[in-house]
């Protein structure tokens, strides 16, 4: 998970650990993290902005990006960042629920 500054600053170490196979970012705690605000974070477009560092990053090593989009039109900010960047995914606060549900009973979500 990429949710602080040092995760951030430690980007590439962690996608390069074997079986990572996702960079999940928690938008909310990672803005905290960095002095900004979600929206601030999520509409930043400038070079080495910290999701599109993240994103190249995951790329680099052939990784997916996941970020947490809570609520509606945290969801339509995290599809426009998707706009930029072709390997995020977005997860709503439902489908994060459904994969604990099946985490807990061992099954795969459907």
């Amino acid at each position: 998970m990429i949710e602080s500054a040092s995760a951030l600053a430690r980007v590439e170490e962690i996608a390069a650990v074997d079986g990572v196979d996702q960079l999940f970012v928690g938008p909310y705690d990672l803005s905290l993290s960095l002095g900004t605000t979600v929206q601030a974070l999520l509409d930043d477009d400038s070079e080495g902005n910290p999701l599109a560092r993240i994103v190249e990053t995951a790329a680099a090593y052939g990784r997916v990006v996941g970020g947490f989009a809570g609520t509606l039109i945290l969801l339509g900010a995290s599809v426009n960042a998707a706009s930029r960047a072709s390997r995020w995914q977005p997860i709503s606060g439902s489908r994060l629920r459904a994969l604990s549900a099946a985490l807990r009973v061992g099954s795969s979500p459907s």
